[in-house]
C-alpha cells in the first residue's frame, strides 16, 4: 500500500511530492538507501519520455508520468535525485524519433505532395539532437492482407529536417484514401523509428 502511495505521488505530482516520495521509501524501511537505488530513463511504447525509480535488487519501486520532451524528463530526475543521490542510467541513448507534419488532407491526383519533418535523436545530454544525412522513407498503410506500399524517399538535412516529394495517386483503385506514415531504419548509432499516421484522400 505505501509502495502504491509512493508511486502516485511520483506519476501525479513530481516536483510537489519528490521530497515526501523518497522520504517515504526511507521511513518504510524498503532498502533504498542514499546512494544505492537508480534511475532508468527510457521511452514508453508511445514515445514518451519517462524514468523510473529502481531499487538495488532492480524492483521497480516508481515510474513517473510521461514527458513530450527529454528535457522535460530530466528535470523531473532531477527534482526527485537530490534527494536521494541515485545514478542515473539512460536508456535513451540512440533512440530516435521521427516527426512527420501532417500534410495536405486532400490532394489532387497527379499533383506533387511534400512530406516534411524532422528526424532526432537522444544523446547523453538532456536535449535532442537532429540527425543529419539519414534515410527516410514515406510509406501506405495497407488495410488488407498486402504489406505496405513504398512511396517515396529522402535525407535528412544537417538540421535533420527533410522534404520528400511525391506524385499523388491512388494506390487502390477501389480506394482514393492512404494512410501515409514515415519511417526510418535505424543505423549503427541510431535506432530506428516509425513517425505518426495522417490520412490524405486523392481527388480527380
Amino acid at each position: 500500500m505505501h509502495v502504491e502511495l509512493a508511486r502516485i505521488l511520483v506519476v501525479t505530482d513530481l516536483y510537489v511530492h519528490a521530497k515526501i516520495f523518497y522520504e517515504c521509501f526511507q521511513e518504510l524501511g524498503l532498502g533504498i538507501k542514499v546512494g544505492e537505488a537508480s534511475f532508468e530513463v527510457y521511452k514508453d511504447v508511445a514515445g514518451k519520455f519517462r524514468f523510473r525509480l529502481k531499487a538495488p535488487n532492480d524492483q521497480i519501486v516508481a515510474v513517473s508520468e510521461g514527458y513530450e520532451t527529454k528535457a522535460g524528463c530530466m528535470n523531473g530526475v532531477k527534482a526527485v535525485r537530490k534527494y536521494s543521490g541515485a545514478a542515473i542510467n539512460d536508456l535513451t541513448v540512440g533512440e530516435t524519433t521521427l516527426i512527420l507534419n501532417e500534410p495536405t488532407r486532400i490532394v489532387k491526383e497527379g499533383s506533387i505532395i511534400t512530406f516534411s519533418g524532422k528526424l532526432l535523436c537522444c544523446a547523453k545530454e538532456e536535449t535532442e539532437e537532429p540527425v543529419a544525412g539519414a534515410k527516410v522513407d514515406i510509406y501506405e498503410r495497407d488495410r488488407s492482407f498486402m504489406n505496405d506500399d513504398y512511396l517515396a524517399s529522402g535525407n535528412t538535412r544537417s538540421d535533420g529536417t527533410f522534404n520528400i516529394g511525391w506524385k499523388a495517386k491512388k494506390m487502390d483503385w477501389w480506394d482514393n484514401r492512404l494512410d501515409v506514415y514515415a519511417t526510418f531504419k535505424g543505423t549503427a548509432s541510431h535506432k530506428p523509428s516509425r513517425s505518426n499516421q495522417y490520412r490524405i484522400i486523392i481527388v480527380a
